[in-house]
């Protein structure tokens, strides 16, 4: 039984606040997106670091709020924002957790101005962004052998969205 099942099914979102929780947030995005790809440490920070710095992060933590177990990144540029990051942790995957940051991340996004959401997606993790909205507007090769392809959400209706504090599956 995995980690997710033997808890209780409600998760804490909201941004990460001490030193301790940036980096569990940090540690979670290099393990997720970065190791399996043979990346070094420090490669699961957004490139320039300003972006980072003024970044939008959400956290989902364990009902107790002592573990980091999702984590989403995104940044502004004018009237248009960019997800940079979003991974959940292995043994809480296939659980609604994905979505509830997504959702989060794009809440604040629209509060901050947002009329247009951008992402760059792994092969995949497409069909996932495609079942949020996303459309396909362009397609990469990254690295060697790893299909990235650029998708948007324009114009999204954020009237469904609520930012809770606790998110239940």
């Amino acid at each position: 039984m995995n980690g997710a099942t033997e808890q209780s099914k409600s998760y804490i979102l909201r941004a990460p606040k001490t030193i301790e929780e940036f980096e569990e947030y940090y540690h979670l995005r290099y393990k997720v997106l970065r190791e399996p790809l043979g990346e070094p440490k420090g490669t699961e920070t957004a490139r320039p670091l300003i972006n980072e710095l003024s970044g939008i992060h959400v956290c989902a933590f364990t009902p107790d709020g002592k573990k980091v177990i999702g984590a989403a990144m995104g940044f502004m540029s004018k009237d248009y924002a960019k997800v940079h990051a979003l991974c959940v942790h292995e043994e809480y995957q296939k659980l609604g957790l994905g979505r509830a940051l997504m959702n989060a991340l794009e809440a604040k996004m629209k509060k901050r101005g947002a009329t247009s959401v951008y992402l760059n997606s792994r092969t995949n993790t497409e069909k996932f962004y495609q079942k949020l909205g996303y459309v396909s507007v362009h397609t990469m090769t990254q690295e060697e052998a790893i299909k990235i392809t650029g998708m948007s959400i324009i114009s999204v209706s954020y009237t469904h969205l609520t930012l809770p504090t606790i998110y239940s599956v």
